[in-house]
């Protein structure tokens, strides 16, 4: 339910968000330097483009990414040293404990499942595309036509997962698909957040109230990023990293006086959610007051609470920061 309204996107400041972001994590800045990225650039010796390039995203995205900058690490490692582990004719001859050997190198979480899922596609490999990954898209596929294709060969459902692996398949041009538009960021509730207090996405009306994946929601958000990052050439993978980060650490927790981007938020609105449902209710110019945070933990604080929902601390005044001075008050 909602008032007449209209949503926009507001690429310029998409882009200047993009470019702030990349900066930071390119700097390893405070925010970023305990979030490691994995680094999915070709192992040295590898071409770029080619059939082992395939085979090596494919065999590591088939497995678990909890620890993914040490997997990826290793496994350039690993390739130097034994580069037949990427093979589906290899993997399907050696023993299992060979590949248990290569596999505990990787750090895997899951030993007998990651041996399984490498068994498994290797199998699907060799018996539906030759060994060869870039033959799942002969001929361009719909978008969701491929995604089925790549569930089965990974052995997961997990939508990330799979949007990372057709981004960076695209990417290096080992894949080609009709809509690759579409491999812009995956956005959550988290995303989708970020997206409405940065005034990315901005919405015309008095309130609006639905569902955060509903239309023209889910498709302003993903194309004004995937455009933003096309812009500044910035890989789509990394603008995605970034902004999870902080749309999941920051914003549901409040703790805008240490994003990077706090300056450029544009929070003149109220925003309730409940589970995939949203309201958002426009607020006056006389309604907007500048938001205090806690010194100990950066949360914003409630209007006239003791304490702070984030860590607990008493809030007097003497424990306040005021953004609109941008000094501690009451001292």
């Amino acid at each position: 339910m909602s008032d007449k309204q209209s949503f926009n996107i507001d690429l310029e400041k998409a882009k200047e968000i993009a470019t702030d972001l990349h900066l930071q994590d390119k700097t390893n800045s405070d925010l970023f330097k305990n979030f490691k990225p994995a680094d999915y650039e070709p192992p040295q010796g590898m071409i770029r483009g080619s059939k082992e390039h395939a085979i090596y995203l494919t065999y590591l995205f088939a497995l678990e990414q909890d620890k993914p900058d040490v997997l990826w690490s290793r496994a350039k490692q690993l390739y130097s040293e034994s580069p037949w582990f990427f093979d589906a004719e290899q993997i399907l001859s050696r023993s299992d404990e060979g590949l248990s050997k290569a596999l505990t190198g990787l750090a895997v979480t899951d030993l007998e499942d990651s041996l399984k899922r490498w068994r498994m596609l290797s199998k699907i490999l060799t018996e539906n595309y030759s060994g060869d990954p870039r033959r799942l898209a002969d001929k361009p596929p719909d978008l969701s036509k491929i995604q089925q294709k790549i569930e089965e060969i990974l052995g997961t459902s997990e939508k990330r997962l799979v949007n990372r692996y057709l981004q960076l398949m695209t990417a290096n041009k080992l894949l080609k698909l009709k809509d690759v538009k579409n491999l812009g960021i995956l956005n959550d509730k988290n995303v989708t957040v970020f997206t409405f207090y940065t005034g990315v996405l901005k919405f015309e009306g008095e309130f609006f109230e639905g569902k955060l994946d509903d239309e023209p929601i889910r498709s302003l958000t993903r194309k004004v990023w995937y455009e933003a990052a096309q812009s500044k050439g910035i890989p789509i993978w990394e603008m995605e990293e970034s902004i999870q980060i902080l749309s999941s650490k920051l914003c549901p927790e409040k703790k805008c006086i240490i994003c990077p981007v706090r300056e450029k938020c544009d929070k003149r609105f109220k925003i309730e959610i409940d589970g995939r449902r949203v309201r958002i209710t426009s607020m006056k110019t006389e309604q907007l007051q500048p938001p205090n945070f806690c010194i100990y933990c950066g949360r914003e604080l409630l209007k006239e609470s003791r304490f702070c929902d984030g860590c607990g601390s008493e809030v007097t005044e003497k424990w306040i920061f005021d953004t609109s001075t941008a000094l501690a008050v009451g001292f």
